[in-house]
């Protein structure tokens, strides 16, 4: 499946709240105001390059380039799957500190869009129930279908949860769903010809 990137600085910034919408592999960077920066934390054992942006996302300009340059396997037992949960715990810890000001560090401005996020982080990093107890701090019309799936998911049993987590289930609907939308207006161009 194909992941749909955010290309605008603006744009990436606001989604690094979550995840790390860089693809390492294929990142160009100037050496030195890395370096200026200490570089990557070598005490991780996990997420260097998320942890580096992070520390870098009032410093730096992140763009991505719209074409598809890089193809990644991911296997059951590769590196980055074995231990994904304790992995998990070490984003859930350095996120601590860009938590403390979502306006500030992700131009996260309205409250309610604070708690969709602080849900969000829960959801993936954290506890399923705390993640519920964000999302019900939200009026019901904010709402949206994801926030509705991942609720009721986080009612199902730890290895279902974890399963459905590992299938990369919102990366796999986000790619059925931007392929259908682009059938839908193939076929609206193929209807006014």
């Amino acid at each position: 499946y194909s992941v749909e990137t955010p290309c605008s600085n603006d744009v990436l910034k606001k989604r690094m709240a979550l995840h790390s919408y860089i693809c390492h592999p294929s990142i160009i960077y100037n050496k030195n105001f890395i370096l200026h920066y200490a570089g990557y934390n070598e005490q991780l054992t996990a997420f260097e390059d998320y942890e580096l942006w992070l520390r870098l996302i009032k410093e730096a300009n992140f763009f991505v380039i719209p074409e598809y340059l890089l193809f990644v396997r991911i296997r059951e037992d590769s590196a980055s799957q074995i231990n994904f949960n304790e992995r998990k715990i070490i984003v859930y810890d350095f996120q601590n500190k860009y938590f403390c000001d979502l306006k500030s560090n992700f131009n996260i401005s309205t409250l309610e869009e604070q708690q969709i996020v602080k849900g969000w982080r829960e959801y993936f990093y954290g506890n399923k129930k705390n993640a519920r107890l964000e999302w019900n701090k939200i009026s019901k019309r904010s709402w949206s279908v994801r926030i509705i799936l991942a609720y009721l998911l986080t009612f199902t049993s730890e290895k279902i949860f974890y399963k459905l987590q590992d299938y990369r289930l919102r990366l796999r609907l986000n790619f059925l769903l931007s392929r259908d939308k682009t059938a839908n207006q193939e076929l609206k161009k193929q209807w006014k010809e």
